[in-house]
């Protein structure tokens, strides 16, 4: 074996504090993002209110830790199967032949060969699984104030006044002039035709 290619990755469950947050429409920033240190290595514990452990909840003591505040944070064992199944299975554990060799199992090698960045492809999973969680336990509701469009439409009706004056002159203009054929309608036609000529 030569040219071994191995890309190793290790995946924690973390926390942030995100302080300062703004949006405007679907764009969010913060003025200052931290991950959060609970001054031991493994903080989570998992509960004993559940007989079946699919149902038990994993989580964290609330706690200080210098002039940060932790609250106790959850999440179902469940999920954490899941998600350490997933990280086993073979969708994620592939190995890619590179030659004349039958790649029978692909699974994630595929979208991580050739020219990209692993960096962002990595970010955008851990970014899916979180939004996920955020709707476990945890959700809070975020409070604030909206500002909406509205469609407002405004008439100046004097820009009208000519317009409408035309219309009317054009109608009365119509009008005499169908009055007017009427009169002429008993004229003979010879007179009518010498009056022509």
């Amino acid at each position: 074996m030569h040219d071994i290619n191995i890309t190793d990755c290790s995946l924690f469950v973390t926390a942030y504090e995100y302080t300062g947050a703004k949006a405007n429409a679907s764009d969010f920033s913060f003025d200052n993002t931290r991950e959060i240190n609970f001054g031991v290595k493994n903080p989570w514990t998992l509960g004993t209110e559940a007989v079946d452990m699919k149902f038990k909840l994993m989580h964290t003591n609330e706690s200080t830790n210098g002039d940060t505040h932790i609250p106790t944070l959850e999440m179902s064992y469940a999920s954490h199967a899941a998600l350490e199944t997933l990280f086993k299975s073979s969708t994620i554990v592939t190995e890619w032949v590179a030659g004349y060799f039958a790649n029978t199992n692909l699974g994630v090698a595929s979208a991580l060969s050739g020219d990209v960045d692993l960096s962002d492809r990595f970010d955008k999973m851990a970014t899916t699984m979180t939004n996920y969680l955020r709707y476990g336990p945890n959700t809070q509701s975020a409070y604030g104030e909206i500002v909406q469009g509205e469609p407002f439409v405004s008439i100046r009706w004097g820009y009208f006044a000519v317009p409408i004056v035309t219309e009317g002159f054009a109608i009365l203009f119509a009008i005499l002039s169908i009055v007017s054929n009427r009169w002429s309608r008993r004229v003979p036609r010879g007179s009518l035709r010498h009056l022509l000529f």
